[in-house]
């Protein structure tokens, strides 16, 4: 049976998968493209609008996390797109839900890391495309 990890967000998740994947263990993992480029600085104030699930983590996870996706670690980036209202971003932050509108913003966060030389642009477009199908065992 294999066991898929989702929505990894922290350095800790990384190191993790990992170990588990070293010894031979059958799981696969995946990362919300904007925690590869958010951190919890955005929540400073409390701005509901960074009001995710899982949270929003320093810098250095994010930078783990990015590793992660480049070594093979995690295997694929998925949107996490999980949009609300307007209005429902504007209560106070204890107050809000966590979501975040990722279809807008998913391709240029894509070309971002191909710019930052994360990716190559086929690298990315395979960890948005066909990693995540396989992941899911969509690929016949």
């Amino acid at each position: 049976v294999q066991a898929h990890f989702g929505l990894l967000s922290s350095g800790a998740s990384v190191e993790l998968i990992k170990i588990a994947k070293s010894k031979g263990l059958p799981v696969t993992a995946d990362v919300a493209m904007h925690q590869l480029h958010l951190t919890e600085h955005l929540i400073d104030g409390f701005n509901s609008l960074a009001h995710v699930r899982p949270p929003l983590r320093a810098e250095k996870d994010k930078e783990l996390l990015r590793q992660g996706v480049k070594d093979g670690v995690i295997d694929a980036i998925c949107t996490h797109h999980e949009p609300l209202s307007g209005s429902a971003k504007l209560a106070p932050f204890a107050e809000t839900l966590p979501g975040i509108s990722a279809f807008d913003t998913y391709v240029s966060f894509g070309v971002q890391l191909v710019r930052e030389g994360l990716f190559e642009p086929l690298e990315w477009v395979e960890k948005v495309t066909f990693a995540p199908a396989k992941v899911a065992n969509m690929t016949d």
